[in-house]
C-alpha cells in the first residue's frame, strides 16, 4: 500500500510475436478495437475482462497498482504482466446479406465472408421466416458456399433471412436481419413478357455483338478523319445529333476547367450530405459511404471522393474535372453524378452507390455464381454505357473490369474517367494499340485501346 490507504489498478495490453512473448519491446499495442470491463484504468477490484481480442494471438498483458501519489515518483511503473495465447475462435457475423434474384417462389441470395472466419469457413447456415409469421417457425438451409437459393416461397411475400458461418470451433453469431421479397405473380407475368426479346437477343448476341464493334470500328475511322477548329468542341453543344442528343464538351477547353463543373454538376449544400465511413482511397484524397438527402426528395446512398488538403492547384483541377465530365452523361449504365461541393472545403465529388464495387473484385468473389444470362446482362449493361458514351463522342481511354461498377441489383455502369479524352483523333505524346481487322474490301487497322482493356480484364 506504500502507507496510503487508496488504491486503484491500470491495465496495459500489448500483442506480441509468439515466439518473443519474453520480450516486451517486441510487442506493439492492442489499439482500441479491444475493451475492458469494468474499465482499463481507475478500476477498483481486482478484476478485468478484455473484449474483442484477436484468436491465435499472443497477448501480453501488464496489471500497474496506483495511488495519488504515483505520478511525483521518478521511478518507472512497477507492474506484473501476464502472457497468454487466445485459442481459435467461432466466425464473426456474415456482414451483409445480397439478393442475386427471385422469383414468385424462391430467392437467390449471396453473402461475403465474415471479417474474422478464425480458420476455414466449413458451412452457412441460413435461416429465414414469413414476416407475418411467428420467428419459432424459422426453416435453415446449409450451404458450403456463399450463395443459395431458397424455393417453396409464397409469391408477393416478405421474408426474414438471418446467416451465419461455422468453423471447426462451431457456429458464429447470426447476421441482423434482412428482408427480402418474392416476386409477384402479375409481376411475374410482365418480366417474363419483358425478357422474350432478351432470350431471342442473346441466341443472336453473337452477331449482333459483332454488328456493334464494326459499328464502332467505323465511328472511330470516320471521327479520327475529321478535323476540327479549336473550339469546334465547344461549338457542338448547340449542334444537334439525332434527335436532340448532344456531344460531349472537353472541360480542358475552358480557360478554367473549374468553369465546366460550374455549367455541368450541381452544386450540393453540405448540410444535407451525412458521411458514414471511409470505404477506400482515391488519387487525390479518400472515398466514403455517405447519404444524401435532397430537399423534396428521398434520402439516397451516395459515394463521396473527398479532396485531401495540401494538394496544388493543378491537382484540384484534375480531381474536379472528373465531375466536369460525369455531368454530362445521363444513362442508366452510366455512373450517375449527384452533384459536387466546392464552395466550401473540402472540395468533394458526390456520386450514386455501387453496393457491390468494382466489377473485377465483385466476379472473383462470386464465381461461378451467375447464370450465363446474368453474364451476358452484365455484358450488355457495359456494352449500352460504352454506345451511349461514343454517341456523344466521347471515348472512355481506360475502360476495365476495375473500372465497372456493379449496384445490388446486378446493373454494371461505367464509371472513373480521370484518364478520358474527347474522341478526335489520338494524341500524339500517348502511345496507341492498332489491330488489323479482315474486311471484304481488304485490311484496315483502327484503335482498339479501349477494347484490349474490357477484354484483357473482364
Amino acid at each position: 500500500m506504500g502507507g496510503r490507504s487508496e488504491v486503484w489498478y491500470g491495465v496495459v495490453c500489448r500483442i506480441c510475436p509468439s515466439a518473443t512473448f519474453t520480450a516486451p519491446g517486441a510487442c506493439s499495442w492492442c489499439g482500441e478495437a479491444v475493451t475492458f470491463t469494468p474499465s482499463q484504468t481507475g478500476i477498483k477490484q481486482t478484476k478485468v475482462t478484455l473484449n474483442n481480442l484477436l484468436t491465435r494471438v499472443t497477448y501480453l498483458i501488464q496489471v500497474q497498482a496506483v495511488n495519488d501519489v504515483s505520478a511525483l515518483s521518478p521511478f518507472p511503473p512497477q507492474f506484473t504482466s501476464i502472457n497468454f495465447t487466445t485459442s481459435q475462435s467461432v466466425p464473426s457475423p456474415v456482414p451483409s446479406l445480397h439478393q442475386l434474384s427471385r422469383a414468385p417462389d424462391s430467392i437467390t441470395l449471396s453473402w461475403p465472408q465474415p471479417d474474422r472466419p478464425n480458420g476455414d469457413i466449413l458451412e452457412y447456415q441460413l435461416r429465414y421466416y414469413d414476416k407475418g409469421s411467428d420467428e419459432d417457425s424459422a426453416v435453415s438451409v446449409f450451404s458450403e458456399t456463399n450463395t443459395v437459393t431458397v424455393n417453396s416461397l409464397a409469391p408477393g411475400s416478405i421474408y426474414a433471412f438471418q446467416i451465419r458461418a461455422r468453423n471447426e470451433r462451431g457456429y458464429g453469431p447470426y447476421s441482423h436481419t434482412i428482408y427480402f421479397t418474392t416476386l409477384a405473380l402479375e409481376e411475374s407475368s410482365k418480366q417474363i413478357q419483358n425478357r422474350l426479346p432478351l432470350l431471342v437477343g442473346s441466341v443472336m448476341g453473337g452477331a449482333a455483338f459483332l454488328l456493334v464493334i464494326v459499328a464502332i470500328v467505323v465511328v472511330f475511322v470516320f471521327r479520327s478523319k475529321r478535323r476540327e477548329s479549336p473550339y469546334s468542341d465547344r461549338l457542338q453543344r448547340y449542334i444537334s445529333h439525332k434527335g436532340g442528343v448532344k456531344y460531349y464538351v472537353d472541360p480542358s477547353t475552358y480557360e478554367d476547367p473549374s468553369e465546366a463543373v460550374k455549367e455541368f454538376a450541381r452544386e450540393i449544400d453540405p448540410s444535407h450530405l451525412k458521411i458514414e465511413e471511409v470505404i477506400g482511397a482515391a488519387q487525390f484524397g479518400e472515398v466514403s459511404r455517405g447519404r444524401y438527402q435532397p430537399l423534396g426528395r428521398r434520402e439516397v446512398l451516395v459515394a463521396v471522393k473527398t479532396l485531401r488538403w495540401g494538394v496544388t492547384d493543378r491537382e484540384k483541377a484534375v480531381f474536379l474535372t472528373e465531375a466536369g465530365v460525369l455531368g454530362q452523361f445521363d444513362h442508366p449504365n452510366v455512373l450517375k453524378l449527384e452533384g459536387v461541393v466546392t464552395h466550401s472545403p473540402p472540395e468533394r465529388i458526390i456520386t450514386e452507390f455501387m453496393e457491390n464495387g468494382p466489377l473485377d473484385a465483385f466476379l472473383r468473389e462470386n464465381e461461378d455464381q451467375f447464370s450465363v444470362l446474368q453474364l451476358v446482362g452484365m455484358v450488355r449493361g457495359v456494352g449500352a454505357g460504352m454506345r451511349y458514351l461514343s454517341e456523344r463522342n466521347f471515348v472512355h481511354r481506360d475502360l476495365a473490369a476495375r473500372n465497372v461498377l456493379v449496384n445490388s441489383n446486378l446493373v454494371c455502369k461505367v464509371s472513373d474517367f480521370g484518364l478520358s479524352r474527347l474522341m478526335r483523333g489520338l494524341d500524339h505524346n500517348m502511345p496507341t494499340y492498332t489491330a488489323s481487322l479482315v474486311h471484304a474490301a481488304g485490311k484496315f487497322s483502327f484503335p482498339v485501346d479501349m477494347l484490349l482493356c474490357l477484354f484483357n480484364d473482364v
